[in-house]
């Protein structure tokens, strides 16, 4: 319904104001969501994932956010949200999943300049460049099958029988993005047959921030948050396995990072995860926030807060935002606006 909806209000935001969305809406909390910036393509990241942003065109969104909206910290958020405070002024924070390298080398020092806090949320798993999440491994495989013609890719099929089922190069790739974490077997082995070596990438690459960098980054406005330990998606958990997900990866923050607070982002999204796991999270865990992308949405959760995903597309961040906003009022007028839990 979305992807139909939104061509036609991407046009229609070219006519209304931002103010006269905010004021129309009453949405004063902006949260602008991303993974990472980069000025280089980067093997592990391929466009059905997201659409990496260069730093220009980053600081072009920073423009216009600042221009509409007063940068606050993840600790003004969370008294606004806990104490119910007025907001005057509309504000935004920016938050970054998966804790890449990127945003020590490339957007900390844009951060800077402009004097703009933001929340990293990491997979401790991956801290260190210790493992690498599946879904970069697999856009390492694609990234090398992309390299091969389809007689090399024919040859190879029978070469190893692990391609046998798919008749097509492109028929490979198209199952391979449909893979989850319970196909990691399947995954590492075509990592093998293709040539790519994780291990290998892990320590050349670094494509992850180290415990370090991390600390640096707390030296500058930057938080840290939980992403999970190893970015697996809630909604293919059950309840005990999403709860250790959650503590082993706060225990490793407060451990290694001396970090009380506790802000989580769901990897991938918060799509069918259950009321109990929130009231788990809010009472029993005394979790301060947790972080969904359904974009501008209210939430039955009082303390989850949906965040608007920045790299859908190579728009402008005044498209997407203005956009998210002619959504939400769409969405109001048939009482779709709240996300209920079940």
């Amino acid at each position: 319904m979305k992807k139909l909806l939104l061509p036609s209000l991407g046009l229609l935001q070219k006519s209304v104001s931002l103010s006269y969305l905010i004021q129309q809406t009453q949405k004063k909390i902006l949260l602008p969501f991303y993974h990472t910036i980069s000025s280089k393509k980067l093997p592990h990241i391929d466009d059905q994932m997201y659409m990496v942003r260069n730093p220009q065109t980053f600081e072009q969104d920073l423009d216009f956010f600042c221009q509409h909206y007063q940068p606050i910290s993840i600790q003004e958020l969370h008294d606004i949200i806990q104490q119910e405070k007025p907001i005057d002024q509309p504000v935004f924070h920016l938050t970054f999943d998966d804790g890449l390298r990127e945003i020590y080398d490339e957007v900390l020092p844009i951060l800077q300049k402009r004097k703009i806090p933001a929340t990293v949320f990491i997979n401790t798993d991956f801290v260190d460049n210790q493992d690498l999440f599946y879904r970069y491994k697999v856009s390492l495989i694609v990234d090398t099958l992309n390299g091969w013609n389809e007689s090399i890719y024919q040859i190879k099929k029978t070469e190893n029988p692990l391609f046998i089922p798919f008749q097509r190069k492109k028929d490979l790739i198209d199952y391979l993005y449909l893979l989850s974490h319970k196909e990691m077997d399947y995954i590492d082995k075509a990592c093998q047959v293709v040539g790519v070596n994780t291990k290998t990438y892990l320590k050349a690459q670094k494509p992850y921030l180290s415990l370090e960098q991390i600390k640096e980054l707390m030296n500058h406005n930057i938080t840290i948050g939980s992403h999970g330990t190893n970015h697996h998606w809630f909604k293919h958990l059950d309840l005990a396995a999403q709860q250790r997900q959650i503590v082993e990866s706060f225990d490793f923050i407060k451990k290694k990072l001396s970090i009380h607070e506790r802000y989580f982002s769901f990897p991938f999204s918060d799509e069918d995860v259950s009321w109990e796991f929130f009231d788990w999270f809010l009472i029993d865990f005394e979790g301060d926030l947790s972080f969904g992308i359904s974009g501008l949405k209210e939430d039955t959760t009082r303390i989850h807060l949906h965040r608007i995903p920045m790299e859908k597309s190579l728009d402008s961040a005044e498209k997407i935002v203005k956009t998210e906003y002619l959504y939400y009022l769409l969405r109001k007028r048939f009482n779709k606006h709240q996300l209920v839990r079940r």
